[in-house]
């Protein structure tokens, strides 16, 4: 069941205004977020109610109630905090949240470049942004009201929030930890030029990360797809332990029968055998595809 947008919007009610003093350490279950005592001159409210709407949205949406929530300036800035066990976990919780909305829109770079790492999204009730993301273990979830100005100027004043939290918890400029992660350090041949049909070597470089299990297998394929003969595979696959490393593959290609409408593409992921015997492939260890285009031919 998809939830409505509009519930979100008046989650918080019931807030007490009286100013807090230092330390600007706010705790939430076990485990603490630091969060800005002040922000664009608003003091942090030194308590905020959670409603019942709140509490509802949030064991559909999260799975939990077990919501703490903030508040600036009166009602300007409101939220609630949700603490899991894993930084993994707030991560899967904070997609399942976002997959119950509609409407939702991805945080891109050139809005916040920390947010969008951290899965942020947003969505308007009228002229009023939402947003969500995840930071540590913890999945948040912030209004803030209209500046009255534009929706682009209100959503950039909750993203300059949000960034104050990063920034405060020493995150800022780092990428997310992810029980499941790889990325691409180096690869050859370059694709920005098209590949001459003939002989061909490449190679790829990964730096992984594996937390919530004690081994896992790294696998790396290049797929070439070619018109009258169908699907060609070169794939490998190497085991990992638990933690973080790098490893390489090399496969040697030969493109002579490469032509310009062919399909070429270096994937890679992770990969371990689920408890009913499937294996699972986390989304998060997905690489982006590095696509290559054969160079056209006299023949």
């Amino acid at each position: 069941m998809r939830l409505p947008i509009r519930i979100s919007v008046c989650l918080l009610l019931g807030l007490a205004c009286n100013q807090i003093p230092d330390p600007i350490i706010q705790q939430f279950g076990g485990g603490t977020l630091r969060l800005p005592q002040t922000f664009a001159g608003w003091q942090r409210a030194e308590t905020a109610v959670v409603t019942l709407n709140a509490s509802e949205f949030a064991s559909r949406a999260y799975l939990t109630d077990n919501l703490m929530a903030f508040v600036y300036g009166e009602s300007a800035i409101t939220g609630f905090v949700v603490r899991f066990e894993t930084d993994f976990e707030a991560q899967r919780r904070h997609d399942a949240a976002v997959r119950a909305l509609p409407g939702t829109v991805r945080v891109v770079e050139s809005e916040s470049v920390t947010v969008s790492e951290y899965d942020g999204v947003y969505f308007f009730d009228d002229e009023s942004p939402t947003l969500m993301f995840h930071i540590g273990n913890h999945a948040i979830l912030l209004n803030a009201i209209t500046t009255g100005i534009s929706r682009t100027s209100s959503l950039r004043r909750a993203l300059a929030f949000a960034e104050l939290v990063f920034e405060i918890n020493e995150l800022l400029g780092t990428r997310p930890v992810r029980a499941f992660q790889l990325d691409p350090l180096r690869f050859f041949p370059s694709n920005t030029e098209p590949i001459p049909p003939g002989p061909t070597k490449f190679e790829l470089d990964l730096a992984y990360i594996v937390e919530d299990r004690p081994t896992a297998h790294v696998s790396a394929q290049v797929r070439w797809f070619k018109a009258g003969r169908g699907l060609i595979v070169y794939a490998d696959s190497i085991r990992v332990r638990r933690g973080t490393g790098q490893l390489s593959f090399s496969w040697d290609v030969d493109l002579t029968d490469g032509a310009l409408s062919d399909i070429l593409v270096v994937r890679a992921h992770i990969s371990y055998p689920s408890g009913d015997g499937r294996v699972t492939v986390p989304t998060t260890s997905l690489i982006a595809p590095i696509r290559y285009n054969i160079a056209r031919t006299n023949n």
